[in-house]
């Protein structure tokens, strides 16, 4: 196992970890849970920098990366719906995109195809992690609702064309 696949190996076993530490009492939790999401994102950018620049890329990464993103995603999504039952829909969406995605890599897969992410997908990830910072942790001023809103439809839109860039290449594929 590589240094890129080790990063992310942590990075997942870091879930569990923020779940832990976010559902504590007190506000000095919720920092510490950010703290943790924080180090998960920079392992992940970490391992990406890694893996390329330094020719380590491998299968076992090109499977492990997206499903250590997605437990991240998810994980943090299911606290932020915890606290805000409203973006529930929101949350739905994106599972059942990382849900079809996962459908198409196991179809690629069982073909002899390994996908690998691409911008819109990278792109998705900073956003969905951005975005989950900025409705799930207390800061001094709360959120007006136009935000929640604003960032709501954000993560659809930015999630959807996702979807769509990961469909093209998937039929792309397929017709080969």
């Amino acid at each position: 196992m590589n240094i890129p696949n080790i990063l992310t190996t942590i990075r997942l076993c870091m879930m569990p970890v923020f779940l832990f530490v976010y559902f504590l009492p007190g506000q000095t939790a919720k920092w510490w849970a950010m703290g943790v999401i924080l180090l998960a994102f920079f392992t992940d950018v970490l391992d990406g920098y890694i893996a390329r620049h330094y020719h380590q890329i491998t299968n076992l990464g090109k499977i492990l990366d997206p499903v250590a993103d997605k437990a991240m995603q998810i994980t943090v999504l299911t606290c932020i719906v915890f606290n805000n039952i409203s973006l529930l829909w929101v949350a739905a969406f994106i599972l059942m995109k990382d849900i079809l995605l996962g459908i198409g890599a196991i179809v690629m897969y069982k073909k002899g195809i390994v996908g690998q992410a691409n911008w819109f997908g990278k792109t998705a990830c900073f956003v969905n992690i951005c975005a989950c910072v900025m409705l799930l942790f207390p800061f001094s001023v709360p959120l007006p609702e136009a935000w929640v809103t604003f960032t709501a439809w954000l993560l659809i839109v930015v999630n959807a064309l996702s979807l769509a860039s990961y469909c093209i290449m998937f039929v792309k594929v397929q017709s080969q």
